[in-house]
């Protein structure tokens, strides 16, 4: 009876992991209907190997903050959002990780327009306000001062220390209280040069 149930519970498993190495390969099918599976991962499980196609990524972002003094005087940049130390558990499951995806696709709609969009608009842009709303939470969740504040996103090659971090994009300074901010309350940034890996120069925003 023993040797039944354990041939039982062999063939289950079997069959579960059958079924999740076709639903695997079915879910990475660029079509609607090979989708549907991966509509009904609740849990995320299915991985989705198209994340890396057609380019992989090759530099990740980072969100930096600084007030300003009393006199309007910069202060120095740090980065409200602490890095968390990598465990082995993070191998299998590392949900704070789907931030730093978030953060990377909202880059990816904002980068875009600060080579074709007005510098004084770029501030009202959707993609913009929300980076600005992800800065405001991760400066009120470490109890920062409710003065003035000032971002900028850095754009760097993860662990590659050979390539330098670079600034693509500092804000003009904003405050703390978000009715304020819906409110339109903060100065546009103005258009820097910087250089281009061509030679050429690109616009960015920079200080004020």
């Amino acid at each position: 009876m023993m040797r039944k149930d354990r041939r039982a519970v062999n063939a289950l498993i079997t069959l579960f992991a059958a079924a999740g190495i076709v639903v695997t390969l079915f879910g990475q099918v660029p079509s609607a209907s090979f989708g549907r599976a991966r509509s009904r991962d609740w849990f995320g499980v299915v991985p989705n190997w198209r994340f890396f196609a057609p380019t992989p990524a090759q530099h990740d972002f980072a969100v930096y903050t600084r007030p300003l003094a009393p006199d309007g005087r910069p202060t120095v940049w740090t980065r409200p959002r602490p890095i968390p130390e990598r465990r082995l558990i993070h191998a299998v499951w590392f949900p704070g990780r789907r931030a730093d995806k978030a953060l990377f696709d909202l880059c990816g709609d904002l980068l875009p327009l600060l080579d074709i969009e007005d510098p004084s608009r770029i501030e009202h842009r959707p993609a913009f306000k929300v980076l600005r709303a992800w800065a405001i939470a991760d400066l009120r969740a470490v109890g920062a001062p409710d003065v003035p504040h000032q971002l900028a996103l850095v754009r760097y090659a993860g662990s590659d220390d050979r390539v330098a971090p670079e600034v693509v994009f500092t804000s003009s300074p904003f405050e703390l209280d978000a009715d304020a901010q819906a409110a339109g309350q903060h100065e546009p940034g103005r258009r820097v040069r910087r250089p281009r890996g061509d030679g050429r120069e690109e616009a960015a925003h920079g200080d004020r």
